[in-house]
């Protein structure tokens, strides 16, 4: 129950796409574990042997345990709980930024297929906008005359409007 509310909340609360990353490991890796069982009962050990089965995936390890350490507090807050389990348990280390670049040959490559996937990616390639934005572009985001596009900051991580320069 605890569980349903705060991804309710956070669908109400946070961006769409954060939200359904939530929902995503939520279902995947908490409630089939936990999900029947009292919040009371969900013990630093248990948490911990989930986070620790996830070590050959250090980047969901440590997006669950921040999700987690999130829906704890949220929890101690509106005081399903009197303390945070995973207060003690130290965040698995940031994973490293990843340092891929396409090499000319993939670049060719790119330009050479067709499709709505490939599209996106051309577009994301020429104006060094996220998938998520391109993905969510419209026409009338569009102005020719003035070569611009007008990303609306609903579909932008910063939240912000964004102006990009069109060749």
């Amino acid at each position: 129950e605890a569980a349903e509310r705060y991804l309710d909340w956070c669908q109400a609360n946070n961006a769409p796409k954060t939200s359904a990353s939530k929902q995503s490991t939520f279902g995947v890796h908490f409630l089939p574990r936990f999900g029947k069982q009292p919040l009371l009962d969900v013990s630093r050990r248990a948490l911990s042997a989930v986070l620790d089965e996830l070590s050959g995936k250090p980047a969901t390890r440590r997006q669950l345990y921040l999700y987690l350490n999130h829906f704890f507090g949220w929890c101690t807050e509106r005081d399903y709980l009197a303390a945070n389990p995973l207060a003690g348990v130290s965040p698995p280390k940031p994973v490293p930024a990843r340092e891929r670049v396409l090499n000319d040959e993939e670049i060719a490559a790119l330009f050479g297929q067709t499709g709505v996937t490939a599209t996106i990616a051309k577009l994301c390639l020429l104006t060094a906008q996220r998938r998520g934005s391109v993905e969510a572009m419209r026409w009338d985001q569009i102005d020719l005359r003035a070569k611009t596009w007008t990303v609306p900051g609903a579909s932008m991580k910063s939240r912000k409007l964004h102006v990009v320069p069109l060749s």
